[in-house]
């Protein structure tokens, strides 16, 4: 079964190249999980006494550590915090990945649209 997740999964980046982008950041969202876990364990900080400052169990920042769960950026954010250090997040160009339909980029997802802002004067008015 893993033999043929792994063909699938080769296949699908050697045709698709949005589908490469987004193996490829899941990769370095791992290693960076896997860096907080080390440097927990470098500085001597307990799994049990770490997960009760966020609030969670160990279990739970176990399977965290290990790549079993896909956390938030609030709280890899906090788990490094309570390290004394900070995730720096940048966004960049991604040439690999698809870029929106001409037209389409700019606009909000469905039922989200925003109602124009009112003028000063019609504001005041209601």
């Amino acid at each position: 079964m893993r033999d043929e997740l792994d063909d699938l999964i080769r296949e699908s980046c050697a045709t698709d190249p949005l589908f490469k982008s987004l193996f490829e950041a899941a990769g370095r969202r791992r290693q960076l999980v896997q860096s907080l876990g080390a440097l927990r364990e470098a500085m001597g900080v307990r799994r049990a006494d770490l997960a009760r400052q966020m609030a969670t169990s160990s279990a739970a920042l176990d399977r965290l550590e290990r790549g079993e769960s896909s956390p938030d950026l609030l709280t890899l954010d906090y788990y490094a915090a309570l390290l004394g250090k900070r995730i720096e997040w940048r966004l960049v160009d991604d040439p690999a990945a698809a870029s929106p339909p001409a037209g389409q980029g700019a606009e909000p997802r469905a039922g989200r649209r925003r109602s124009p802002a009112k003028a000063p004067e019609q504001a005041s008015a209601d």
